[in-house]
């Protein structure tokens, strides 16, 4: 395909992802299904050029690298050209043939996301390991990361407009040092290409779950392992 400009202007080094949809238990997946040794990045025609998929259902996005530069810039887009992942239309790849997914990059200004985090006692949360990810099905990449300092504050900078995952946990050498001190905390915010100054994240330990199994027919229970997983809920959908 061709990656543009919003004047239709080629774009040359955009970053190029074919994620493969599938359906599970937890609902609509999208996997990175790309094999290349190296990224895939469109030329100084804009041309780009994705093999050995599988035959499948694909969503393509393309990506500009960050920068030192806050000016703007272009935002994480998926084909036909939109930023929401949920509006973007699939790419039907089959067997021996070749699909076409051209688009326009969508203009966007990076943001500067800080705000302070503490304890449950209120006592600032230094030295704690906090990760900047971006959600993509039952997944989080990475995006940034980050070590809180002395008064607990953080910042991440040139962040591109989208729904982002902070997570905030000791780091290795603090669980090292307390194994005991769990503490952490999680926080979604949506990023819009304004700077956001006052996030407050407060950490805790958790909750702690018990029951009971009941097997049918009376019959003793025998020795199982119970495993308890999550599936993360966003409360402002």
């Amino acid at each position: 395909g061709v990656i543009t400009d919003e004047a239709g202007d080629p774009l040359p080094g955009v970053a190029i992802q074919a994620m493969r949809e599938q359906f599970g238990p937890n609902g609509r997946v999208l996997t990175n299904e790309m094999r290349t040794p190296v990224p895939i990045r469109t030329d100084d025609e804009g041309r780009y050029r994705v093999y050995a998929l599988r035959p499948g259902m694909y969503v393509v996005t393309g990506t500009i690298d960050r920068s030192a530069d806050s000016s703007l810039t272009f935002a994480k887009t998926h084909y036909p050209g939109t930023m929401n992942e949920s509006e973007a239309e699939i790419v039907r790849v089959d067997f021996g043939q070749e699909a076409v997914a051209n688009f326009s990059m969508i203009p966007a200004r990076r943001a500067r996301v800080s705000g302070v985090v503490r304890d449950s006692l209120g006592r600032p949360a230094s030295g704690m390991r906090m990760t900047l990810n971006e959600p993509r099905g039952t997944r989080n990449d990475l995006v940034d990361v980050s070590t809180l300092s002395a008064d607990g504050s953080f910042t991440f900078e040139h962040v591109l407009p989208g729904r982002y995952l902070l997570h905030v946990r000791p780091s290795v050498a603090q669980r090292q040092a307390q194994p005991a001190n769990s503490e952490w905390v999680a926080m979604h915010v949506n990023v819009d290409g304004e700077d956001i100054s006052d996030l407050s994240l407060t950490t805790s330990s958790g909750y702690a779950l018990s029951g009971r199994a009941i097997f049918e027919g009376g019959t003793p229970a025998p020795a199982v392992k119970v495993k308890v997983g999550a599936r993360e809920i966003d409360p402002s959908f």
